[in-house]
C-alpha cells in the first residue's frame, strides 16, 4: 500500500487512503477475532435455533445516531456559473468533520424462514447463481409430490430503464398453501446450511434484491392463451344475464375507472379472468417453501 502510486493517488480521492489503511489496520491486529467472529456466525445461521425469530430483509433507521470523527478534506461550496447549482471543490488539506452515525437499524420487512425451499429443475440461471453464491442444496431423482407455501403476484411492473443492465419489477405478494408436484431434478436447499441468510435474500420476493424483483423469473408473469373478441363477447352477455352481483361489479367498475370504460380490451379481459378458462397460474411463483422438517426425509434421494 504504501508504493508512490498509492501515495500519489490518495492526495486525489478524498478519504480513501485512510479507509483503506484503516481496514487493512483492523484485518492485520484482529483477524484471529474475525475468523472465530465469522464462524460463530456462520454456525449460528446453520442451526435449527436461526430460524426460531424471523428473518429481517429490509431495514430502516431509527433516527438514533452518534456523533464521530470522519476525516477527509477542507473544501469549499461553489456556486457554479455554468450550472446555476453548487458544487464542491476539495483541498489537499486533511481535516476532521463531526458528523452523525445513523448506526441503529430495526427490521422493516421479516419472514418465517422455512425449513427448505424447493426450486424445479428448468430455472438454471437461478439454480447456478445460488450455486456461485456458495447456497448448498440437493436434487431429488423422481418426482415429488408435497405441500408447500408459495406466493402469487398480482400488479406487476416493471422500470422503464434498465439498473444493472436489468429490468426491475415491482408486485404485490399474495402467500398461498397447496400440494404441488416438483419434476425429478428439482433443488431442495436445506435451511440448516452458513449461506441460509443468502438463500433467504435470493428467494424471498420481499428481500431488497430477490431475483423475482430482478427479473429472472420474468416468465410467470406471461400470459400465454387469450380470448379472441368474437368469443369472450358472447361468452360475457351470458355472465350478465345469468349473474345479477356480476352486473353489479362491472357497472360499478365501469363508473369508478374511465380508462377501463373507455378500453374494448380490458373490458374483455376483465370478463375472460373471470370464465372457468382464465389460467390461474398466471403469477404463481415456481418457488415452494416447505414448513416441516418432517417433509424432507420423504425427498426422493
Amino acid at each position: 500500500i504504501e508504493t508512490h502510486m498509492f501515495k500519489d493517488y490518495k492526495t486525489r480521492v478524498t478519504g480513501t487512503y485512510n479507509v483503506l489503511a484503516s481496514i487493512l489496520e483492523v484485518l492485520n491486529e484482529e483477524h484471529k477475532t474475525l475468523r472465530r467472529l465469522v464462524g460463530e456466525a456462520d454456525e449460528r445461521t446453520a442451526s435449527l435455533g436461526f430460524r426460531d425469530d424471523p428473518l429481517g430483509l429490509t431495514y430502516k433507521i431509527t433516527g438514533d445516531s452518534v456523533m464521530i470523527d470522519f476525516l477527509g478534506y477542507e473544501y469549499e461550496v461553489i456556486e457554479s456559473d455554468l450550472t446555476g447549482g453548487k458544487w464542491h471543490r476539495f483541498s489537499d488539506r486533511p481535516a476532521t468533520f463531526q458528523i452523525p452515525l445513523f448506526n441503529v437499524l430495526e427490521p422493516d420487512v421479516t419472514v418465517e424462514l422455512p425449513e427448505a425451499y424447493i426450486i424445479p429443475p428448468e430455472w438454471t440461471g437461478v439454480i447456478e447463481r445460488l450455486r456461485l453464491h456458495g447456497v448448498e442444496f440437493e436434487r431429488t431423482k423422481e418426482a415429488w409430490t408435497l405441500p408447500v407455501v408459495s406466493y402469487h403476484f398480482t400488479e406487476p411492473d416493471w422500470t422503464d430503464s434498465p439498473d444493472e443492465a436489468r429490468g426491475t419489477a415491482t408486485y404485490d405478494t399474495r402467500e398461498f398453501h397447496e400440494v404441488r408436484t416438483y419434476p425429478a431434478g428439482s433443488i431442495v436447499i436445506d435451511m440448516n446450511q452458513r449461506a441460509a441468510r443468502v438463500a433467504a435474500n435470493i428467494l424471498e420476493p420481499s428481500a431488497y434484491d430477490a431475483y423475482v424483483k430482478w427479473g429472472f423469473f420474468n416468465a410467470v408473469f406471461e400470459q400465454k392463451e387469450y380470448v379472441e373478441s368474437y368469443v369472450i363477447e358472447e361468452i360475457a352477455r351470458a355472465m350478465l344475464e345469468q349473474d345479477g352481483d356480476l352486473r353489479d361489479e362491472f357497472e360499478a367498475k365501469k363508473a369508478s375507472d374511465p380508462e377501463f370504460a373507455g378500453s374494448p380490451r380490458q373490458i374483455r379481459q376483465w370478463f375472460y379472468k373471470r370464465t372457468p378458462y382464465w389460467d390461474d397460474r398466471i403469477g404463481v411463483y415456481p418457488v415452494g417453501l416447505i414448513f416441516e422438517r418432517r417433509l424432507l426425509e420423504t425427498m426422493p434421494r
